[in-house]
């Protein structure tokens, strides 16, 4: 298959507008919160709105698209998405916020659905490694730069709201340029959650403590940092940092994965994660941004690597006919912690000030971390060169997978 390169960059072009207003809303839309004087488990469900609402788009987005096809449902999902931002602005109340946030999840979902499909359809099998690979930088970066749109204007007024909304909608220019193809979901032997639990429980719980430290942290590192007393543009800082760690983080921590047993990886990532949020809760408000940003880097690069080595880890035990099946579980499991995660650390935020975020993704993790040396020490280690490579994963689930996923999901 041959494929003019300008269709992949007309596609990653697109994909960066999307997660430049991804990113850039998740951060504006809890300061702005916390502006409002929103009680902060309030905005933790907000927050948390958008995993169930993203979860949903990616189970109902695929009959969408093949009842009117790509094009109108990319078309339609962002028009909605682009209201839903701005609606956001027009009506500052909880209970609306919340229906609105699970909406743009759906919308969400759906173009990240319909862009993956595309870029699968135009790529072969000599291509489609470095675009997957283009995608995810591409993606990961949009939503690190999204952080230092929200020093351009004050989020209690209108301005970051249109910038939001226009950048969603700039995003329909070269992704309705590109040809549309529907790719072809293969089928997968299923596995029931049992036996996956069953196979691999460390893995497993794994993927959810993700869920709930990522979820937790991601979605209100901003009012953490704004009850710090930094700026607009330095809680943005923080949140920047979080996602930069992941990134940075990703590559070093596979590769340490594939010479030893995964196991031993995960425990180590979860006490340095143990001891960030340590220095995090003893140093807040007696730092400048920069090095509290810099803990913050740190904190995200050992947090948000968790997925793709409990993953792997998952995948090490499995055959190759179930993997499809597997990361329906996985996907499942990894977007319920995302949904308490924000919920539970906004209730210990109201009992412990801000610092209440950190002691709660702590303690998250020294359970974990313990649970992790139980089953070191009660199941023989895997040979290394029986584990697979380890999977890469830098940005939140992909919505194409968790789609192809839940059409093979096990009741």
């Amino acid at each position: 298959m041959s494929t003019p390169i300008y269709r992949f960059w007309s596609l990653l072009c697109g994909l960066l507008f999307i997660s430049l207003c991804g990113g850039m809303q998740t951060t504006l839309l809890g300061v702005r919160a916390d502006a409002a004087g929103f009680d902060v488990q309030i905005i933790g469900a907000i927050m948390a709105a958008y995993f169930l609402g993203f979860i949903i788009g990616a189970k109902l987005a695929p009959a969408w698209i093949r009842s009117v096809g790509h094009i109108r449902v990319f078309a339609a999902l962002a028009s909605v998405g682009s209201t839903s931002i701005l609606m956001h602005a027009v009506f500052v109340n909880e209970p609306v916020w919340f229906l609105l946030r699970t909406l743009t999840g759906v919308c969400f979902a759906g173009m990240f659905l319909v862009s993956e499909s595309w870029l699968n359809a135009i790529s072969d099998n000599k291509n489609r490694g470095t675009l997957i690979s283009l995608y995810v930088f591409t993606v990961s970066i949009g939503y690190v730069i999204s952080q230092a749109l929200i020093g351009l204007a004050s989020p209690e007024g209108y301005e970051l709201f249109i910038l939001s909304s226009v950048l969603i909608s700039l995003a329909l220019v070269p992704l309705l340029m590109t040809p549309s193809e529907v790719p072809v979901t293969k089928s997968s032997k299923k596995i029931k959650f049992r036996v996956l639990f069953s196979s691999a429980p460390l893995g497993v719980t794994g993927v959810f403590v993700h869920g709930v430290n990522a979820g937790a942290v991601m979605s209100l590192t901003a009012i953490f940092a704004r009850s710090m007393g930094f700026s607009y543009s330095e809680s943005a800082l923080m949140v920047a940092a979080l996602m930069t760690g992941g990134v940075l983080f990703q590559l070093p921590v596979g590769k340490l994965s594939d010479i030893q047993d995964r196991r031993h990886t995960l425990f180590l990532l979860t006490f340095l994660a143990l001891l960030a949020c340590i220095v995090i809760i003893l140093f807040a408000g007696q730092v400048g941004s920069w090095t509290m940003a810099a803990m913050l880097l740190v904190a995200g690069g050992v947090i948000n690597t968790t997925y793709s080595i409990a993953a792997s880890h998952v995948n090490d035990q499995i055959s190759a006919e179930q993997t499809l099946s597997v990361s329906s579980g996985l996907i499942m499991i990894n977007g319920l912690g995302g949904v308490l995660g924000p919920i539970i650390g906004a209730q210990v935020m109201r009992f412990f000030d801000a610092q209440g975020l950190y002691i709660f993704v702590a303690v998250v993790c020294a359970m974990y971390a313990l649970f992790a040396l139980y089953r070191i020490n009660v199941k023989p280690a895997m040979v290394v060169e029986e584990q697979s490579a380890a999977l890469q994963v830098t940005v939140p689930t992909s919505a194409y997978i968790t789609a192809e996923a839940m059409d093979e999901a096990d009741p």
